[in-house]
């Protein structure tokens, strides 16, 4: 019955928004904890809609905690460790994010993209060197061992969004998204023998796993790179095999 009349009330709240300003100025003199409760009962479409009042109302609705589990619902869970990583400190920064999100969304659906092409930017895989080396060794030489399969390098967006790192197997080049200036190019001393992504960032920071160590460079300088240490394996656990 509680929840019903919560419900309710929320619902006439959303339509005291359409009518003149006294009346959802009326709603201000209730406390701020009770107006957060009666919102959480709206959904998005609601809650967006309650958020263009300029009063307090409209102010807390913007700042609703629902607006980060309306973000992870309908985008992702990693957009948790995004918004932890960015340390944004506005508090609307969820309902802000829910918006910018789905304004990209729509662009891509729509093809309103911007997109464009910069040949010869990247370098090719490692691979593409050794076969190369391989048919030279053997001209005229059959395959018979089975093929291959073949490391076809990974790709990763900063956190701001500004550069991208893209590794062939070994170097890792930092790309300045914008413009396809290349800032950096790290070569990582390893070609790389397995087919997974390799590449994290979290702010300056660039993880690199590599076949032996995981590897942390500051991608904005020339310092060198710190060398994680091992896992460590708890003494309960029992190696199978």
């Amino acid at each position: 019955l509680r929840s019903e009349f919560c419900i309710s009330f929320a619902k006439w709240m959303l339509e005291m928004s359409c009518v003149p300003a006294r009346w959802s100025d009326s709603l201000s003199d209730l406390r701020a904890d009770v107006l957060s409760l009666l919102l959480s009962f709206l959904d998005v479409s609601s809650l967006s809609r309650t958020c263009s009042l300029d009063n307090l109302v409209g102010r807390i609705a913007a700042s609703h905690e629902h607006w980060r589990w309306f973000v992870l619902q309908s985008f992702g869970v990693y957009y948790d460790d995004y918004m932890r990583s960015v340390d944004v400190a506005d508090e609307c920064r969820w309902h802000r994010l829910f918006i910018y999100i789905r304004q990209v969304h729509h662009n891509v659906d729509q093809q309103k993209a911007v997109q464009r092409t910069m040949p010869g930017l990247l370098r090719p895989c490692t691979w593409l060197g050794e076969e190369e080396l391989e048919g030279s060794a053997l001209p005229g030489s059959s395959h018979r061992h089975a093929r291959r399969r073949r490391y076809r390098g990974s790709l990763e967006l900063a956190d701001n969004c500004n550069v991208f790192f893209w590794e062939n197997g070994r170097v890792v080049q930092v790309v300045r998204a914008c413009d396809g200036k290349v800032l950096r190019e790290i070569d990582t001393g390893q070609n790389f023998r397995r087919c997974f992504h390799r590449l994290a960032n979290v702010k300056k920071k660039l993880f690199v796993c590599l076949n032996d160590c995981i590897k942390v460079w500051d991608y904005d300088s020339y310092k060198k790179p710190i060398e994680l240490p091992p896992a460590r394996t708890p003494h309960s656990l029992v190696r199978v095999g």
